[in-house]
Protein backbone atom coordinates (compact mmCIF):
# COMPACT_ATOMS: atom_id res chain seq x y z
CA UNK A 1 0.00 0.00 0.00
CA UNK A 2 1.40 3.34 -0.98
CA UNK A 3 1.54 6.20 1.36
CA UNK A 4 0.52 9.67 0.45
CA UNK A 5 3.35 12.06 1.20
CA UNK A 6 2.37 15.63 1.94
CA UNK A 7 5.30 18.02 1.98
CA UNK A 8 5.79 20.12 5.03
CA UNK A 9 4.71 23.66 4.41
CA UNK A 10 5.45 26.17 7.07
CA UNK A 11 2.46 28.21 8.04
CA UNK A 12 2.93 31.74 6.76
CA UNK A 13 2.27 34.56 9.07
CA UNK A 14 -0.55 36.55 7.46
CA UNK A 15 0.00 39.41 9.82
CA UNK A 16 3.68 39.81 8.85
CA UNK A 17 4.08 43.32 7.31
CA UNK A 18 6.75 42.09 4.87
CA UNK A 19 4.46 39.33 3.57
CA UNK A 20 1.58 41.76 3.23
CA UNK A 21 3.78 44.25 1.33
CA UNK A 22 5.18 41.46 -0.88
CA UNK A 23 1.63 40.34 -1.73
CA UNK A 24 0.55 43.91 -2.52
CA UNK A 25 3.61 44.51 -4.72
CA UNK A 26 3.08 41.21 -6.53
CA UNK A 27 -0.54 42.09 -7.25
CA UNK A 28 0.47 45.58 -8.43
CA UNK A 29 3.15 44.04 -10.67
CA UNK A 30 0.65 41.60 -12.16
CA UNK A 31 -1.77 44.46 -12.82
CA UNK A 32 0.97 46.51 -14.48
CA UNK A 33 2.01 43.59 -16.70
CA UNK A 34 -1.63 42.89 -17.64
CA UNK A 35 -2.23 46.57 -18.43
CA UNK A 36 0.95 46.71 -20.53
CA UNK A 37 -0.15 43.60 -22.44
CA UNK A 38 -3.57 45.09 -23.14
CA UNK A 39 -2.00 48.39 -24.20
CA UNK A 40 0.47 46.73 -26.57
CA UNK A 41 -2.30 44.59 -28.04
CA UNK A 42 -4.45 47.68 -28.57
CA UNK A 43 -1.55 49.61 -30.12
CA UNK A 44 -0.76 46.80 -32.53
CA UNK A 45 -4.42 46.40 -33.44
CA UNK A 46 -5.03 50.11 -33.97
CA UNK A 47 -1.72 50.94 -35.65
CA UNK A 48 -2.30 48.76 -38.74
CA UNK A 49 1.03 47.14 -37.98
CA UNK A 50 0.00 43.91 -39.67
CA UNK A 51 -1.06 45.74 -42.84
CA UNK A 52 2.15 47.76 -42.84
CA UNK A 53 4.23 44.60 -42.38
CA UNK A 54 2.44 43.00 -45.35
CA UNK A 55 3.01 46.10 -47.45
CA UNK A 56 6.71 46.16 -46.56
CA UNK A 57 7.14 42.45 -47.27
CA UNK A 58 5.42 42.83 -50.65
CA UNK A 59 7.68 45.77 -51.44
CA UNK A 60 10.75 43.73 -50.55
CA UNK A 61 9.49 40.83 -52.66
CA UNK A 62 9.00 43.15 -55.65
CA UNK A 63 12.44 44.65 -55.07
CA UNK A 64 13.97 41.17 -54.99
CA UNK A 65 12.19 40.38 -58.26
CA UNK A 66 13.54 43.57 -59.81
CA UNK A 67 17.05 42.64 -58.69
CA UNK A 68 16.82 39.20 -60.28
CA UNK A 69 15.40 40.73 -63.48
CA UNK A 70 18.21 43.28 -63.52
CA UNK A 71 20.77 40.53 -63.00
CA UNK A 72 19.28 38.60 -65.92
CA UNK A 73 19.32 41.73 -68.10
CA UNK A 74 22.98 42.34 -67.26
CA UNK A 75 23.81 38.76 -68.28
CA UNK A 76 21.95 39.21 -71.57
CA UNK A 77 23.74 42.50 -72.21
CA UNK A 78 27.08 40.81 -71.59
CA UNK A 79 26.18 38.06 -74.06
CA UNK A 80 25.08 40.62 -76.64
CA UNK A 81 28.25 42.60 -76.10
CA UNK A 82 30.35 39.48 -76.64
CA UNK A 83 28.42 38.66 -79.81
CA UNK A 84 28.92 42.21 -81.06
CA UNK A 85 32.65 41.98 -80.37
CA UNK A 86 32.79 38.72 -82.34
CA UNK A 87 30.99 40.35 -85.27
CA UNK A 88 33.31 43.38 -85.17
CA UNK A 89 36.36 41.08 -85.24
CA UNK A 90 34.87 39.15 -88.17
CA UNK A 91 34.20 42.39 -90.05
CA UNK A 92 37.70 43.66 -89.27
CA UNK A 93 39.25 40.43 -90.59
CA UNK A 94 37.09 40.62 -93.70
CA UNK A 95 38.18 44.21 -94.37
CA UNK A 96 41.82 43.26 -93.86
CA UNK A 97 41.43 40.50 -96.46
CA UNK A 98 39.74 42.87 -98.92
CA UNK A 99 42.59 45.38 -98.83
CA UNK A 100 45.18 43.09 -100.53
CA UNK A 101 42.57 42.06 -103.12
CA UNK A 102 41.81 45.71 -103.81
CA UNK A 103 45.51 46.43 -104.22
CA UNK A 104 45.87 43.52 -106.70
CA UNK A 105 42.90 44.78 -108.73
CA UNK A 106 44.45 48.27 -108.78
CA UNK A 107 47.82 46.84 -109.87
CA UNK A 108 46.23 44.78 -112.64
CA UNK A 109 44.23 47.77 -113.85
CA UNK A 110 47.36 49.94 -113.90
CA UNK A 111 49.35 47.28 -115.73
CA UNK A 112 46.63 46.94 -118.35
CA UNK A 113 46.63 50.72 -118.94
CA UNK A 114 50.39 50.80 -119.29
CA UNK A 115 50.54 47.73 -121.55
CA UNK A 116 47.84 48.87 -123.94
CA UNK A 117 48.10 52.55 -124.83
CA UNK A 118 44.78 54.17 -125.30
CA UNK A 119 44.03 55.77 -128.63
CA UNK A 120 41.82 58.31 -127.00
CA UNK A 121 43.24 60.97 -124.75
CA UNK A 122 42.37 60.85 -121.07
CA UNK A 123 40.41 63.78 -119.84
Amino acid sequence: MSQLVIPFKPKSNTNDPASIKKKELTELGENIVNDLGKTVKSLVKNSNLHDNMLLISKSFAAHEGNISQTDEMVKQMQQLSQELMNQVKFLENSLQQIEPLNQKVTDITNSIHTAVPSSQPHL
